[in-house]
């Protein structure tokens, strides 16, 4: 798990796996930062599997509180979706 506090994360943590695709998070109301691209689906990066950035990090998803909490759920879905399917294997 990496958890990023702060007003810019820091993305450089995540260069081994190659160049990131960004997406420049615009919010009239708070900070503006970029933010990884991600499947709309489950919020896993699209540049790196098993990734799951949340809250500020994900992309489209408004800079909010709600939108932190929004992330929550589908990706707890996907891993759990990953984990039977491995199970089954």
């Amino acid at each position: 798990m990496l958890v990023q506090i702060g007003a810019q994360p820091n993305f450089g943590l995540l260069e081994f796996w190659g160049e990131l695709s960004l997406f420049e998070g615009c919010d009239a109301y708070r900070l503006q930062v970029p933010q990884l691209k991600v499947h709309p689906h489950s919020f896993e990066s699209i540049n790196i599997p098993d990734v799951y950035p949340a809250g500020y990090l994900a992309e489209n998803l408004g800079i909010s509180v709600l939108g932190m909490h929004a992330t929550c759920f589908p990706i707890v879905a996907d891993i759990e979706r990953k984990i039977a399917a491995r199970a089954r294997a």
